[in-house]
């Protein structure tokens, strides 16, 4: 029983040490600064990347609802997922590639 106790925490605890961290900036290779707060355009002009993914759907089923996008880049072995609501971002969270090479293939759901 201990030990499937234990096998238990040491399953869960494994998966956190892949989990996004949340931050509220991040600096692009050329030393500009997205942060939260910022307009899409203005963060697409910092980053002059095309994002590896982008994903858009409304936050709600009324017609003038917000629309949520969510774009991933990937910069330097670093994932950033950057959730915009309205042309704003809202949330910006980062994974480092280099701490599980399986996580070049995941893709936004």
């Amino acid at each position: 029983m201990k030990w499937g106790i234990a096998f238990i925490c040491a399953y869960l605890l494994s998966g956190l040490s892949f989990a996004d961290t949340s931050t509220n900036s991040f600096r692009t290779p050329t030393g500009q600064t997205v942060t939260i707060g910022d307009q899409v355009q203005d963060m697409q002009k910092k980053i002059n990347l095309s994002p590896t993914s982008m994903v858009s759907k409304p936050l709600g089923t009324a017609p003038d609802s917000p629309m949520e996008t969510v774009y991933i880049y990937e910069i330097q072995n670093f994932r950033y997922t950057i959730r915009t609501v309205n042309n704003q971002i809202q949330s910006i969270t980062w994974f480092n590639l280099d701490t599980d090479p399986a996580s070049y293939t995941q893709s936004v759901q």
